[in-house]
């Protein structure tokens, strides 16, 4: 209120409520334009008397006995006296929440800077200067070859927070990195005595849970490095998991037809769920946690209620086996890529198939295997043979994006879903850029075989790559766009 006084616009509106204490115990509030003192004296806005009137300092300024001396009256956002124990607080606890609040606003308020100017000016040039405007901060890390398996690297899993990643080798070999530190990396105890191929992190980091070619998964701790329980209870090969928002439970698909879920981190298993007829071979969690979506070779999915285990939807309409399903960033739907060479939308809330998307020719034997949904909720990411096709969600507009060599073995988009990174046996990298004129803006190389796994970190700066030579690096993805 201060500040707009100062500049002349005390005439405007401002939504809510804003009170502060004075060390005369006085108070100050501006609602609808109206300032209020103490005494209910109305000023009218942008008089003299409101221009000259002086508000105070802010609530987490005033000193403790100036907060003694106004007899707790410091008010909430909503009018109500602050409790006692908030009262009593020192000046540094407010300056500090007051500082977080300005920090808060201030990303918002460039968020939106840039959405609005990306709107406006949506090129290639334009976007290459805004390429280092991450959607969340991350910790400055040095590009570098990171050593320690002895096989061909099969999956690398990184947490919520961008710090701790889990790596598995064919060797059946998990090592657990501190991508901060550059901590060379743990072996963890007890590893597989098959090959891993998927690991899935909890999102404070301290858990995974991994799954072999065999019928088990194993629960990790992270940080004691040490196996800390074995999921029995399949009795075909597990092949897919997925990990709740929240880190409290896994699900699991199995080729005996059944999905189990198992709780965190004890890895009890709370429930099973049955109704396919042949192997399931995907499985996606919804961001609320209430729903799971399983694909099957039975060429059906079905959405499941998680806390009742019951089926909510038997999803039909594909000709062929089911091989892999996503989930749209708002929970809304579901999408599915199966071995028809289709890839359909699902309203998981009717059990509706909303769009089939398919290419103009048929019968090439592209078999979908892998999607990814971008961030933002606009395109689903589908790898081809040696290419990444890019689907429009919104109008079923197909982008193809070719320049890998050989084949394609990974991908995923960053965090504000304007790029998209892939890994391809030639043993590059590319970044793609996912607006016009939708091409390459970098390539990774370094590798000496191909590269089978990547993840990005939860800024997007930096990407982390699993090659068959054993070896993973660190990819600082700012520095490659600006020297392409």
């Amino acid at each position: 209120v201060s500040t707009l006084q100062a500049l002349g616009l005390d005439a405007l509106n401002l939504p809510g409520e804003y009170h502060v204490a004075s060390a005369a115990g006085t108070r100050h509030s501006a609602q609808a334009g109206v300032a209020t003192s103490s005494n209910h004296a109305q000023l009218a806005p942008g008089s003299a008397e409101t221009r000259n009137a002086a508000p105070g300092p802010p609530a987490w300024q005033a000193s403790h006995s100036a907060v003694q001396d106004s007899h707790g009256v410091l008010p909430s956002s909503s009018g109500a006296p602050l409790p006692d124990w908030a009262a009593d607080l020192p000046y540094e606890v407010w300056r500090g929440v007051a500082l977080w609040l300005d920090l808060a606003s201030l990303r918002s308020f460039m968020l939106t800077c840039r959405a609005c100017l990306l709107a406006l000016k949506p090129t290639a040039e334009f976007h290459q200067e805004w390429h280092a405007m991450w959607y969340w901060p991350d910790a400055i890390m040095e590009e570098r070859e990171l050593l320690g398996h002895s096989w061909g690297i099969s999956h690398i899993a990184m947490s919520a927070d961008g710090r701790c990643m889990v790596s598995s080798d064919r060797g059946g070999v998990l090592r657990a990195w501190d991508l901060h530190t550059g901590d060379s990396g743990t072996a963890l105890v007890g590893s597989n005595a098959v090959a891993v191929a998927a690991v899935v992190l909890t999102p404070c980091g301290q858990y995974a849970v991994s799954r072999g070619w065999e019928d088990d998964l194993r629960v990790w701790d992270l940080h004691q490095g040490l196996c800390t329980s074995v999921l029995r209870g399949h009795s075909g090969w597990v092949r897919s998991v997925a990990m709740s928002p929240d880190g409290a439970f896994v699900v699991s698909a199995s080729e005996d037809r059944t999905l189990r879920v198992w709780g965190l981190p004890e890895g009890g298993c709370t429930s099973t769920l049955t109704g396919h007829s042949d192997y399931v071979m995907a499985v996606a969690v919804d961001p609320s946690a209430q729903l799971a979506v399983s694909g099957s070779n039975d060429n059906t999915l079905r959405v499941w209620k998680l806390e009742s285990g019951e089926c909510a939807h038997l999803l039909t309409g594909h000709s062929n086996a089911v091989n892999c399903v996503v989930i749209t960033p708002d929970g809304q739907y579901a999408v599915s890529g199966a071995a028809d060479e289709t890839l359909r939308v699902w309203d998981l809330q009717t059990g509706h198939c909303t769009a089939v998307f398919q290419q103009a020719v048929q019968g090439r034997g592209h078999i979908h295997t892998q999607l990814a949904v971008t961030p933002d909720g606009w395109h689903v990411l589908s790898r081809g043979l040696s290419n990444l096709e890019v689907w429009d969600l919104y109008t079923g507009a197909l982008t193809t994006l070719a320049g890998h060599s050989q084949r394609v073995w990974g991908m995923a988009a960053t965090p504000c879903g304007r790029y998209a990174v892939t890994c391809s046996r030639d043993t590059t990298l590319r970044v793609w850029q996912l607006l016009e004129p939708w091409n390459c803006v970098a390539v990774l190389r370094g590798h000496g075989q191909e590269v089978y796994c990547m993840a990005i970190s939860r800024g997007g700066r930096y990407v982390v790559s699993g090659s068959h030579d054993g070896t993973l690096r660190v990819w600082d993805l700012a520095k490659r766009m600006r020297l392409s």
